[in-house]
């Protein structure tokens, strides 16, 4: 939970200054609630993958697991993909924001072509 706690946080400190599609007092509200928080889960995910990389809380806050780069690198990949997967099978108003934001985050990334292919999905759901 500290893991959410420190994304979520770190999102509307650093990100949702340019990526505000998402209204932080209702989120934060959803996800206090163990039934919303099912929907919110692609939001989550791709929330702790783009944030938990660049993370700017220091090193030494941080829980044991998580204080090298590639440990934040390895949890921020698989919040990637489960964030990918929760949407493509539950196309959702909060599965597309959580599409949009992998693909901004591809976009920037090394590998930008992962970011176009997002937002081939994106064009395609309905």
């Amino acid at each position: 939970m500290l893991i959410l706690l420190v994304s979520v946080t770190e999102n509307f400190t650093h990100i949702g200054s340019f990526l505000n599609f998402i209204h932080q007092p209702t989120f934060l509200h959803l996800i206090q609630d163990p039934v919303a928080r099912q929907q919110q889960l692609p939001v989550l995910h791709a929330i702790v993958a783009m944030t938990l990389p660049r993370t700017k809380v220091p090193v030494e806050q941080l829980p044991q697991s998580l204080r090298s780069r590639e440990q934040r690198e390895a949890l921020a990949t698989t919040a990637r993909k489960k964030a990918m997967l929760l949407a493509v099978n539950r196309p959702s108003l909060e599965s597309m924001q959580a599409l949009i934001m992998l693909a901004i985050e591809g976009l920037g990334s090394r590998s930008p072509s992962r970011g176009w292919s997002i937002i081939g999905v994106l064009c395609r759901m309905r």
